[in-house]
């Protein structure tokens, strides 16, 4: 069952560097999602079997800690009580100051298997969670801004993800919300149900600096091949 428990806002909050040592605490964070989604009767996403649990998923998170731009973290910076689970994170900061808490990750990297290619540069969001706890204080769309940051100083043309486009899509429609346009939907392996989108350079640089999610029209750009339809495993979730 997942806990009910809602913490404070989240106010003082950095965008760090993340490495493979912080596979406990960020698994803790995909964990607490595949509860909540499973609480909210939404198991088509990602199923109920714990991220930590799972061998290959634990090998496939550390895969994408290490390859392509890397893994950044949201963090707390915090003196409240430490949140079970993240026992790394939750030590005081070599300054002794208060403890820094894992509130959500973002992998960045080359496109999942299963998506098509395209013939531009490009950057693609491989993971984005963030602690549900923290529901609603944005964090999803302070790690979206960084990874608009890092396709910008890449010279990537275009910012795509992937994400389940099963049961109500709202989480198609969080996406759109943060300047995203739909690219294309296919079902990976026959049975998930995915939407990919994207957002140009340009339309990267206009959110950017208006904050917002109106976006200059987009032109969908053709795939160099059609979408492969290999099994993936899909760690986008809403914030």
């Amino acid at each position: 069952m997942a806990s009910n428990t809602n913490y404070t806002e989240v106010h003082d909050l950095a965008i760090v560097r993340g490495t493979v040592d912080d596979s406990p605490a960020v698994l803790h964070l995909l964990d607490i999602a595949v509860k909540w989604l499973e609480s909210q009767g939404r198991t088509g996403q990602w199923g109920t079997a714990l991220f930590s649990e799972n061998l290959q998923r634990v090998e496939q998170f550390r895969e994408l800690a290490t390859t392509g731009q890397g893994l950044w973290l949201a963090v707390k910076v915090t003196g409240d009580t430490p949140i079970p689970g993240q026992d790394r994170l939750n030590s005081p900061t070599e300054n002794g100051g208060a403890p820094r808490v894992i509130v959500g990750a973002l992998a960045l990297g080359e496109k999942m298997s299963y998506v098509a290619p395209v013939s531009e540069p490009e950057l693609y969001v491989r993971l984005l969670v963030t602690d549900r706890r923290y529901a609603g204080s944005k964090i999803g769309t302070r790690l979206l801004e960084h990874a608009r940051d890092v396709a910008n100083k890449a010279g990537a043309l275009l910012l795509r993800l992937d994400c389940y486009a099963g049961g109500d899509g709202k989480l198609v429609q969080f996406y759109e919300s943060q300047g995203f346009k739909r690219f294309e939907s296919f079902k990976v392996k026959g049975e998930w149900p995915c939407q990919v989108l994207a957002q140009r350079a340009k339309e990267l640089d206009h959110h950017q600096r208006h904050g917002g999610i109106e976006v200059i029209a987009f032109q969908p750009y053709k795939a160099t091949s059609a979408s492969a339809r290999c099994q993936g495993t899909r760690y986008t979730s809403k914030q």
